[in-house]
């Protein structure tokens, strides 16, 4: 049932829905947060409405215990190969989803900041080609971000290049195909089969959300930790470690650390295709 009325929701859509907030890996705290948000909505809904026999299902929901080993703990990095493993699956995928993989794996962007990425946001002839990350008709920025910019580099500027020389009519969303989509569970679904299909999914340790993982495992080995937070957004907020550097965010060096980090990862060895 894709759009149940408020009354036939069930306990299995609640437990469902925190199975499946669970099986993507999401920290414990992240989990309790969604489900908390859901529960109050319904009941205003309830009090709304005057459903005075109706029992909120998501109220009173068991979640999951936090045994020091929920989300970023818990989730395990890809090797390379792992990632060699995907290759075949990823060639099967639709063009928009095998792109959103690899720049992904490029760039250390999630899936929802990448997948209402605009056309606007793309800058492929400035000295520095990159992409922009910051609020627009389908994405948000989580509290304490602020908007970046990420360097394309190797494989993904190659792919962004070619996304660009193809386009019929003109269109906004550099991935249509996920851009309109209220959220990213059907992309993050499409991703999890490519991954089971390659036989390197692992619930709630190896998820697509892995990728950015990986990529800030090698950042720390080449890349001051400020820049390890400019590239991957965190710390922006007033008093933030990456907060220091005033309206120049370093793109130059930023791109820099972001190829030693690939190369070290060895990711820049293979070709997309």
């Amino acid at each position: 049932m894709e759009n149940p009325s408020l009354e036939a929701l069930s306990f299995d859509h609640a437990y469902a829905y925190r199975d499946s907030l669970r099986d993507k890996g999401n920290a414990i705290s992240t989990i309790e947060r969604r489900m908390n948000t859901v529960n109050a909505v319904l009941n205003h809904s309830k009090k709304r409405f005057r459903l005075t026999a109706w029992e909120n299902p998501f109220d009173g929901i068991e979640l999951p215990q936090d045994d020091g080993t929920a989300g970023e703990v818990k989730r395990a990095s890809l090797s390379l190969e792992e990632i060699r493993l995907t290759i075949p699956h990823v060639k099967k995928m639709n063009s928009d989803a095998a792109d959103i993989w690899l720049l992904m794996m490029f760039t250390g962007a999630g899936p929802n900041e990448i997948r209402g990425l605009l056309w606007s946001e793309v800058k492929l002839t400035e000295s520095v080609p990159h992409f922009e990350i910051r609020a627009n008709g389908t994405r948000r920025l989580k509290t304490g971000e602020r908007p970046r910019r990420i360097p394309l580099v190797g494989a993904a500027l190659h792919m962004m290049k070619s996304r660009m020389e193809a386009l019929g009519e003109p269109t906004d969303a550099v991935f249509p195909r996920y851009a309109s989509r209220p959220n990213s569970n059907t992309l993050s679904a499409v991703l999890i089969k490519m991954m089971k299909a390659a036989g390197i999914w692992e619930k709630g340790r190896k998820v697509p959300y892995s990728l950015r993982h990986t990529l800030k495992n090698y950042l720390r080995r080449v890349a001051p930790a400020n820049f390890q937070l400019l590239l991957f957004g965190h710390g922006h907020g007033e008093g933030g470690s990456a907060s220091g550097y005033g309206d120049d965010d370093l793109l130059d060096l930023q791109r820099e650390y972001l190829e030693q980090a690939l190369r070290l990862w060895r990711v820049t060895e293979g070709k997309k295709d």
